[in-house]
């Protein structure tokens, strides 16, 4: 795996790949996060060692950040935050 692109993409806002698979017993996995943009195996933020940045994270990328503040996501509000400097 490309460690270096696959923590890039954990940086930009790509979730891994399988994120919200199902669980170790095959149950689905309850998570407040929301699954967003293509599944691709092969896309950076996947398992395998073979895995490179796929045309589909490059689009979904795109797609996250021309979101509006306070546009929804399957129901869930996108919310723009500015972290504030340490000891403010």
């Amino acid at each position: 795996m490309n460690t270096l692109l696959h923590e890039i993409g954990h940086i930009i806002g790509l979730r891994h790949e399988f994120a919200l698979d199902h669980d170790k017993e095959g149950k689905p996995v309850e998570s407040p996060a929301q699954r967003f943009g293509s599944q691709n195996e092969h896309s950076v933020m996947g398992r395998d060692d073979i895995n490179d940045i796929k045309d589909t994270d490059i689009k979904d990328v795109k797609a996250f950040y021309s979101l509006q503040n306070k546009s929804l996501l399957n129901g869930v509000p996108i919310t723009d935050y500015t972290p504030k400097p340490l000891g403010s």
